[in-house]
C-alpha cells in the first residue's frame, strides 16, 4: 500500500507541469478519455444485440436501417473526437514541453556552484535534463490510459449486472485472479532480469575480448584464449538454466491464467444458454452482448493491469528527477 501512495504522489507531481502551465488541456485529454473508450466499447457489446434483437423480432428492415445509422453515426462521432482535437492536443502539447524545458534550465541558474562540480549531481542533472519533459508526458499519459480502462471495465460491469448480476461472481474471481497472476508473471519478469544481468555483462566482457584488436592479439599469442572460452561455456550454461527455470515459472502462471480464463468462459456460456431455455433472459441477443462484454472486460482489465505496471517505473524516474529540485534555490 505505501509504493502505490508513493507511486500515486510522484506521478502526480510528474504531472504539475500540466496544472501550471495546461490545466483546461490536463483535464479535456482525462475527459476525452473517459468518453472515448467506454462509448466506443459501448457500441462494440450493444450494437449486435441490437440488430439480433430486431430480427429476431422481425421488424421492418427500415427499423433496422435505422439501428444501423445511428450506430454508425454515433461510432463516427466518437473515432472523430480524437481527430478533431488533434491540432489543440499537439499544439498545446509541444508549448508545455518548451515551458518545462526553460523550467528546468532556469533551476540550474539558481544551483550553487559546489553541486556543479558534484560529479554524481552533475550526473543526475544530465539526466534529468533529458528525461523530465519525456516523464512528465509519461506521467500524464498514464492518467488518461488508467481513466479510460477504468471506465470502460465500469461501464461494461454494469451491463452485465443490468441483466444478470450473478454472472459478476465467476467474473469478479476471475479478474482478481488475473491480477495476482500478472503480478506474479511481473515480479518473475523483473527476477529474471536481475539474475541475467551479470551474466549478460560478463558474457559482453568475453564479447569484447575477442572483438577489440589489442585484446584479441594477446589472446592469440597466449593460453589465455582457451581459459575465456571455457569460461564463456559456462557462464553460458548459467544463463541458458537461468532462462530455462524462469520460462517453465511463466509458462505455469500463464497457463493457470488461461485455464480460469477458459473456465470462467464455460461458466458464463452455461449460465447464459439457461437463463434463455428458462426465460430468465427473454431476448436472445442479449446473449451476444454478455459474451462480447466478458471478452472486452478481459482485454480491457489486461490493459489496465499494464498500464499500472508502468507506474512504478514512472514513479521511479520521478524520484531521480526531484533529487535534481532538492538541491535547487527557490525562484523569486
Amino acid at each position: 500500500m505505501k509504493r502505490i501512495v508513493n507511486n500515486i504522489k510522484n506521478i502526480v507531481w510528474l504531472c504539475t507541469p500540466y496544472f501550471r502551465y495546461g490545466k483546461f488541456f490536463l483535464i479535456l485529454t482525462i475527459l476525452v478519455s473517459l468518453v472515448y473508450g467506454p462509448v466506443g466499447d459501448f457500441i462494440y457489446v450493444r450494437y449486435p444485440e441490437m440488430i439480433l434483437s430486431a430480427l429476431a423480432e422481425s421488424r421492418q428492415f427500415q427499423n433496422i436501417l435505422i439501428i444501423a445509422i445511428s450506430m454508425s453515426a454515433l461510432t463516427w462521432i466518437n473515432d472523430m473526437i480524437p481527430s478533431f482535437l488533434y491540432p489543440y492536443f499537439t499544439k498545446k502539447q509541444e508549448k508545455i514541453n518548451l515551458k518545462v524545458k526553460k523550467e528546468i534550465y532556469k533551476k540550474v541558474l539558481t544551483v550553487d556552484y559546489k553541486y556543479i562540480d558534484d560529479p554524481e549531481y552533475y550526473e543526475t542533472y544530465s539526466w534529468a535534463i533529458n528525461e523530465y519533459v519525456k516523464q512528465t508526458y509519461a506521467a500524464k499519459d498514464f492518467l488518461e490510459d488508467f481513466s479510460r480502462y477504468l471506465a470502460s471495465i465500469v461501464l461494461l460491469i454494469s451491463l452485465i449486472a443490468e441483466t444478470s448480476p450473478w454472472i459478476l461472481v465467476p467474473l469478479i474471481v476471475q479478474m482478481i485472479l488475473h491480477i495476482l497472476i500478472n503480478l506474479r508473471i511481473n515480479k518473475n519478469s523483473i527476477d529474471r532480469k536481475a539474475e541475467l544481468n551479470p551474466l549478460d555483462r560478463r558474457l559482453n566482457y568475453f564479447h569484447r575480448l575477442f572483438y577489440l584488436k589489442d585484446y584479441a592479439g594477446d589472446l592469440k599469442a597466449t593460453k589465455l584464449g582457451k581459459f575465456i572460452l571455457k569460461r564463456y561455456d559456462v557462464t553460458g550454461d548459467e544463463k541458458i538454466g537461468v532462462i530455462s527455470k524462469y520460462a517453465i515459472k511463466t509458462a505455469f502462471w500463464s497457463i493457470l491464467q488461461e485455464t480460469l480464463f477458459v473456465v470462467t468462459e464455460f461458466v458464463l456460456v452455461v449460465y447464459l444458454a439457461k437463463s434463455i431455455v428458462d426465460g430468465n433472459i427473454p431476448e436472445v441477443g442479449m446473449y451476444m452482448t454478455m459474451i462480447l462484454a466478458f471478452y472486452r472486460v478481459y482485454s480491457k482489465l489486461h490493459e489496465l493491469v499494464q498500464v499500472l505496471q508502468r507506474a512504478n517505473e514512472i514513479s521511479l524516474n520521478g524520484e531521480n528527477i526531484k533529487k535534481l529540485k532538492i538541491k535547487t534555490i527557490p525562484i523569486v
